[in-house]
C-alpha cells in the first residue's frame, strides 16, 4: 500500500469509547522507559499525543511532562478525556489538521493510532514542531494474536462477520515502520519489538472485540447486539476451558530525535 495514501477521518471509535476505556490494555512500562532514556531530562516541557482516544499515552506522559496536549480527532474520545489531568489540553481535531508552534516540542508520540494518518504529512509536521534534539515514539500493537482455540473463534467471527468492516490499512502490518524510515527524516532511527502478552477473562476479550474499529462496527448493524455478544462470550468461554486467553500484543516501537542545532 502506498504510503502517501491519506485516510479521511471516520467516526470508528467514538460510540465504542466506553468498551475502549474498560477495555483496550493499556502499554507496558517498558515502552515508557524506553522512550524517557531518549528524552533528555532537562527537555520534559511538552509532549504531544497524536490520536489519543482515551489516554493511554497522553495521561501516563502527564507525570513526566509540565504540559501535554492530547490530539484526538473523534468528538466522543476527546470528550471523554478531557479534564482527566489538570497538565492535559486535549485538542479534538486531527494530526493533519494540527497546527503546533515550531521547536516548541520535546517528544512526540502515537499509541496504536499512526497507521491511521497521512504519515509524510504528519511526519513533515513533526519535524517542525519538535526542537533539536527532540524525541518522535511512534508504537502499536497488531490485531492480537490468540491461543489457539480461542484464536479459531476470532478467525470464524473475521470471516463471518467483522471481515467487511476491517479497514485495508489493517492488512499492511508494516506501514508504520516503513513510513517512519522512508519519511520520518530523523536521526538514529531505530525500530525495538518488546514483548507484551496480555491475559484476557472471556468478558474482557468480548469487550476488546466491541472495541475495535472492525468488531464495533458490525454491532452497529444489529438491531439488538445483546444475543450475538452472548453468543460469542459463550463461544470463547467453551473455547478458553476456563483458563485465562493469551493475546500477544506485541509492542513495535519506532524512535528517532531531530537533529541538534548546528
Amino acid at each position: 500500500m502506498d504510503s502517501s495514501h491519506s485516510i479521511d477521518y471516520e467516526n470508528r471509535f467514538g460510540p465504542a469509547v466506553e468498551a475502549f476505556r474498560a477495555f483496550r490494555p493499556g502499554y507496558p512500562n517498558e515502552v515508557f522507559e524506553q522512550i524517557l532514556a531518549a528524552v533528555l531530562l532537562d527537555r520534559r516541557e511538552r509532549a504531544v499525543d497524536l490520536g489519543s482516544g482515551t489516554g493511554l499515552s497522553a495521561l501516563p506522559l502527564c507525570e513526566w511532562f509540565r504540559e501535554v496536549i492530547a490530539v484526538e480527532p473523534d468528538p466522543q474520545m476527546a470528550a471523554d478525556l478531557a479534564g482527566k489531568n489538570e497538565r492535559l489540553a486535549v485538542r479534538n481535531l486531527t494530526a493533519e489538521q494540527c497546527d503546533l508552534p515550531p521547536e516548541s516540542v520535546d517528544l512526540v508520540t502515537s499509541g496504536t493510532a499512526f497507521h491511521w494518518m497521512n504519515g509524510p504529512l504528519v511526519l513533515a509536521r513533526v519535524r517542525e514542531w519538535l526542537r533539536p534534539g527532540g524525541v518522535l515514539a511512534l508504537y502499536n500493537y497488531p490485531v492480537p494474536k490468540l491461543s489457539d482455540m480461542v484464536q479459531a473463534v476470532a478467525d470464524r467471527e473475521f470471516a463471518l462477520h467483522w471481515g467487511k468492516f476491517r479497514h485495508p490499512r489493517l492488512d499492511d502490518p508494516h506501514y508504520v515502520e516503513r513510513t517512519f524510515l522512508e519519511y520520518s527524516g530523523l536521526q538514529h532511527p531505530q525500530i525495538r519489538k518488546i514483548p507484551n502478552v496480555v491475559y484476557f477473562s472471556p468478558e474482557d476479550a468480548v469487550g476488546f472485540c466491541r472495541s475495535t474499529s472492525y468488531g464495533g462496527a458490525y454491532l452497529r448493524t444489529l438491531a439488538d447486539p445483546e444475543p450475538y455478544l452472548h453468543d460469542l462470550l459463550r463461544q470463547f468461554q467453551l473455547a478458553s476451558e476456563g483458563k485465562p486467553i493469551a493475546a500477544d500484543f506485541e509492542i513495535t516501537l519506532c524512535l528517532g530525535r531531530k537533529p541538534e542545532a548546528g
